[in-house]
């Protein structure tokens, strides 16, 4: 059965680089790949709003962070690249009811809002 979320639009952004492939300062960017925005500065102009619709991905845990006011755990889309942040709450939720296979699990994602910030849950 599906969770209820509300958040019809869930905002990212595209990654770049100033760095080049010798690790030199460049001032011309290099794509990275897209990303979840975990916050929305209300002067933000660099964010697209996608429709929030359930996906089924594999997605690999790369590393975790500090935000805003919380950590959370930073995991790529093996398929697609893109980047996705996760609450600590939601990544226990996915540590108990799926198997991370070094450092990969597969599922059905949706993002989801916690006060100002948004991360990415299992939907399932």
């Amino acid at each position: 059965m599906t969770r209820k979320n509300s958040l019809v639009e869930a905002p990212y952004f595209k990654r770049f680089i100033y760095i080049d492939a010798d690790g030199k300062s460049t001032n011309t960017p290099n794509y990275l790949g897209d990303a979840l925005a975990d916050y929305v500065s209300p002067v933000a102009t660099n964010i697209e709003w996608r429709p929030n619709v359930p996906f089924e991905a594999e997605l690999r845990l790369t590393t975790y962070g500090r935000g805003r006011s919380a950590v959370s755990f930073i995991f790529e889309d093996v398929s697609t690249g893109i980047q996705y942040s996760m609450f600590v709450s939601d990544f226990t939720e996915v540590v108990l009811k799926k198997d991370l296979k070094q450092g990969a699990v597969s599922g059905t994602w949706w993002v989801v809002k916690r006060g100002k910030n948004y991360g990415l849950a299992l939907c399932e």
